[in-house]
């Protein structure tokens, strides 16, 4: 028994050396391996290691910084001393003003990082639950750009003015009041503090804050160096003034832009000794006016020449002003075009009057009559029955032309149309005192939009009445001078069943887009559209898109002779209740077994007799389609 144990022992050892030796040989040989690794790709990683270290260098820094001091203080990291300039100020700008104004306080570090970022206090809003905010304004008042009251009381208002008599924002250019309770008095004496700096006010109230803002001519006559006058109070009337300030003729005013919209009526009479005082004038938008403004259209005329943007209204309803126009400053391109003395030369960009008389007629026929007129936007309210149409789609030569029937407020019949105009330019027009006159002449074509409205209770003949005018003076291949081709038209909500309006459709040759929007036409109407438009020439502008959206009468009949149109791209339903399965896959089948078809897109929404199932049939159908056509 004692030798069998010895035997163990000695065994249980010879197998411990082995494994030692095993053990020994295996470490060995792995740091044999790790040795040749490392050696392989020591040269490849050595630069790479290098770049990252060059990277990180100024980061290191900074964790130096934390452990070496921060970190064994048990101190909180001050983000506002460690990080850049650019972060700080990026992390302080989601800050409100309360909490600007609290931060200044927690150390002298902050206090001068935070005053000295201008770009925190460049714009301020107060409102009326932020009184023990205002006398800390000293602190930051010399930064303050633009300044704004929001729904503040007097309170508020008085605080903000003391700001202002202390001559604590001296640098204020901008100051706005909206939705404030106060006076014409304080509105003066903010003008009379800030007189120096100020270059732009704007004054705003709704319904449920009413005052009376200050006459216009006082305004000017407080702050000459006004640039920029924007007063929306069209439910407020303007304070009268028992002795209104004179402005002396050629006071030469800094004004360039007003609009003006309160609930006291405007006259000629009352503009004419602004357009006297302020001859830099160049956007002029007038709310609530009576009468017309026909001294601006004479020959000679005050500021006739000058005005780039002429809104005039005789309601208070679109009081916001176009800013499209009101930022726009750059006047300097049309101060070096050459005017010769015997020319009648109008830079207006912008027109948009009322047209319910002959006179207001007349002014418009006037504008678009003069020979050199870079008129870019044209809107006309008419209520008159001498207005045409036609008159203005032949002779405008600008970007949007704009007309509403009716009052232009309350839900009407729309038209939207694209055209694409021929425009003869002579070098003439281009030239300058030093060049001489060209004879020769440049074509171009010139897209431009026109939208109208029309009252819902108007027949279907006033609609077609400007259909008819669009299609006047049409080519279908080449343009001409004087000529126009539409690509593009949209039809919402048209009072009328069809009859008239889509056999007037397919006249137009150059139409390349239909869309009919909440429009109640007869089935029978609709088919028949859909089988003439099938058989249209093929020397004729091919349809790409065709749209319906919410339209009583479309259904299964005349999807199915859509099918049947050339050169239909792009299909879209939406709303089309009496659409079912059937008619959608006839129409895609037909598609792909037609080689006349051309048909890309089927967008179906809102359809409810249409299964998923069968739209997305439809779309694997029409992926496969693309897919083989692109091979």
């Amino acid at each position: 028994m004692t030798q069998t144990m010895d035997d163990i022992m000695s065994q249980m050892t010879l197998n411990k050396e082995v494994d030692q030796e095993c053990q020994s040989e295996m470490t060995s040989t792995l740091r044999q391996q790790q040795s040749h690794y490392l050696a392989r790709y020591n040269q490849q990683w050595h630069q790479v290691a290098t770049m990252v270290s060059m990277t990180t260098r100024g980061i290191t820094s900074y964790y130096q910084t934390f452990d070496d001091v921060i970190k064994p203080a048990g101190k909180l990291i001050d983000f506002i001393t460690l990080l850049p300039y650019e972060m700080t100020s990026a992390i302080l700008e989601k800050l409100t003003l309360r909490d600007l104004l609290e931060c200044i306080n927690v150390s002298r570090e902050w206090h001068m990082r935070i005053l000295n970022t201008p770009s925190l206090w460049h714009e301020i809003t107060i409102t009326d639950d932020q009184y023990p905010l205002i006398p800390m304004l000293t602190r930051i008042g010399e930064h303050i750009r633009k300044y704004m009251l929001y729904n503040c009381g007097q309170k508020i208002i008085g605080g903000s003015l003391n700001m202002m008599f202390y001559r604590c924002m001296s640098n204020v250019k901008t100051l706005v009041w909206e939705n404030c309770l106060c006076d014409d008095i304080n509105i003066l004496d903010a003008l009379q503090y800030l007189n120096g700096s100020l270059t732009e006010l704007i004054l705003y109230a709704d319904q449920d804050h009413l005052y009376s803002p200050p006459h216009y001519l006082a305004i000017l006559r407080v702050c000459p160096n006004l640039k920029r006058l924007s007063v929306s109070l069209p439910h407020s009337h303007m304070a009268l003034l028992d002795d209104p300030p004179v402005l002396p003729r050629n006071n030469n005013l800094e004004l360039t832009h007003l609009n003006w919209t309160t609930g006291s009526f405007l006259t000629q009479e009352d503009i004419h000794p602004l357009l006297l005082a302020c001859p830099k004038l160049r956007y002029l938008q007038l709310g609530c006016f009576a009468g017309v403004m026909n001294l601006l259209f004479k020959p000679g005329g005050e500021n006739s020449s000058q005005l780039r943007y002429l809104s005039i209204d005789s309601v208070a309803e679109s009081c916001e002003p176009d800013l499209d126009y009101w930022d726009d400053d750059d006047y300097e391109q049309d101060s070096k075009m050459y005017i010769a003395p015997s020319e009648q030369q109008s830079f207006l960009r912008a027109l948009s009057l009322h047209c319910t008389d002959a006179s207001s007629w007349n002014i418009i026929k006037v504008v678009l009559s003069q020979e050199k007129n870079v008129l870019e936007k044209l809107t006309v309210y008419h209520d008159y029955d001498g207005f045409d149409a036609g008159h203005l789609i032949q002779n405008f030569r600008g970007n949007l032309l704009n007309f509403y029937g009716g009052d232009g407020w309350t839900d009407c019949a729309e038209l939207d149309a694209t055209l694409i105009s021929h425009e003869d330019v002579s070098d003439s027009d281009h030239s300058t005192p030093t060049t001489p006159t060209s004879l020769t002449s440049i074509s171009y074509p010139r897209l431009w939009h026109i939208h109208a409205t029309y009252n819902l209770t108007d027949k279907e003949d006033d609609i077609a009445a400007l259909i008819i005018a669009l299609r006047n003076n049409t080519r279908s291949n080449k343009l001409s001078a004087s000529s126009h081709r539409i690509t593009r038209l949209r039809l919402a909500k048209v009072p009328a069943y069809g009859e008239i309006i889509l056999p007037l459709l397919l006249e137009l040759p150059s139409l390349q887009a239909i869309k009919l929007e909440q429009c109640l036409f007869y089935t029978e109407m609709l088919i028949q559209f859909a089988k003439q438009l099938a058989s249209r020439k093929r020397d004729i502008s091919p349809l790409n898109y065709l749209g319906f959206d919410s339209v009583h009468g479309l259904t299964d009949d005349v999807i199915m002779e859509l099918a049947n149109v050339p050169g239909l791209k792009k299909i879209k339903l939406s709303q089309c209740d009496y659409i079912t399965d059937k008619s959608i896959c006839h129409l895609v089948n037909q598609s792909v077994l037609s080689s006349s078809s051309n048909l890309e897109d089927l967008d179906l929404f809102q359809c409810k007799q249409v299964t998923w199932d069968t739209i997305n049939h439809v779309q694997d159908i029409l992926d496969e389609k693309r897919y083989y056509s692109g091979c």
